[in-house]
This record gives C-alpha cells, sequence and structure tokens, in this order.
C-alpha cells in the first residue's frame, strides 16, 4: 500500500511540475458540431466579452479553443494584426486571423470562399458585435487585411 501511495504521489508531482511554466492555460469548449470550423481564441483571463464570444461560437457550431494569455498584443504583433484592426481578442481559423467579434455569418463565408487575404477583423468593439451584450443594433463593419497591413472593407452585417 505504502509503494502505491508513494507512486500516486511522484505522478502528481510529475504532472504538476510537467504544466509549470506554461504561459498560458487551454480549455476548450465543443458542441460536436465541427464541420472543419475549429478556432482557437487568444484572450486575457479577465475579459468577459471574449467568453461571451467563445460561447456565441459554440452555440452556432464552431468548435472553440480558449488560450488565455498574458500579453494578448504579442499574439496580435505575431499573427500581422494591423493596429487599426485590433479589438479585444484574436483568433486562427485555418490559415485565418480573426481579430475581434467577427458575426458567424462572416466566418462561414470567409471560409467558403478562401479569399486570399491574411484575415479579417471587427476592430474596435461595438455594443452590438456578437458577445457585447448589448440590444443596440448597427451596422457592424468587417474589414480584411493582407501581409502588408492594408485594411480593406469585406462585410457590412
Amino acid at each position: 500500500m505504502r509503494r502505491m501511495t508513494s507512486a500516486l504521489i511522484l505522478l502528481a508531482v510529475a504532472l504538476v511540475m510537467s504544466s509549470c511554466g506554461s504561459p498560458a492555460r487551454t480549455t476548450s469548449r465543443s458542441t460536436g458540431r465541427t464541420d472543419g470550423k475549429t478556432i482557437t481564441i487568444y484572450r486575457s483571463a479577465t475579459c468577459s466579452c471574449c467568453k461571451e464570444y467563445e460561447a456565441y461560437l459554440t452555440e452556432n457550431g464552431f468548435r472553440v479553443e480558449s488560450i488565455v494569455v498574458d500579453n494578448p498584443t504579442e499574439v496580435k504583433n505575431r499573427l500581422g494584426v494591423p493596429k487599426d484592426a485590433w479589438s479585444c481578442h484574436t483568433g486562427k481559423l485555418g490559415d485565418y486571423v480573426v481579430e475581434g467579434h467577427v458575426p458567424v455569418e462572416v466566418l462561414t463565408r470567409l471560409l467558403g470562399e478562401g479569399p486570399a487575404i491574411k484575415g479579417v477583423a471587427l476592430p474596435g468593439m461595438p455594443e452590438s458585435a456578437p458577445g457585447m451584450g448589448s440590444e443596440v443594433k448597427e451596422t457592424l463593419h468587417i474589414v480584411s487585411f493582407d501581409g502588408t497591413g492594408t485594411l480593406s472593407h469585406y462585410a457590412s452585417v
């Protein structure tokens, strides 16, 4: 019995040690209805609207991998999001970067069309964006961006 207890303690210590030093905690939500629509969201630990956006994506058939990062700015810079397009969180959907609270109909269009762009963004944090919790209805203007940082109109919803 003592050997078994010692072995379990050693296993527990090894598991804890293997997770130490990790810069991010990963959690996933999934509905099981992926159809190839898996999005990774990089966000801060304290952002409640990011969590609401993840719930919105899940409710609309996307598989969400949520990665909490200490510095979301580093992720934006690494993925090449132009500063004029920044929002509170950054995502990866296949080969595309998704910045901010982009509606699912735009993500579905992006996947269906497969344009030669780096990504799409809903700059800032408009009140009526998915996950923002507002009853205000306004037109959302989504931009696309390429590897040079040029922003272009992509969709209005």
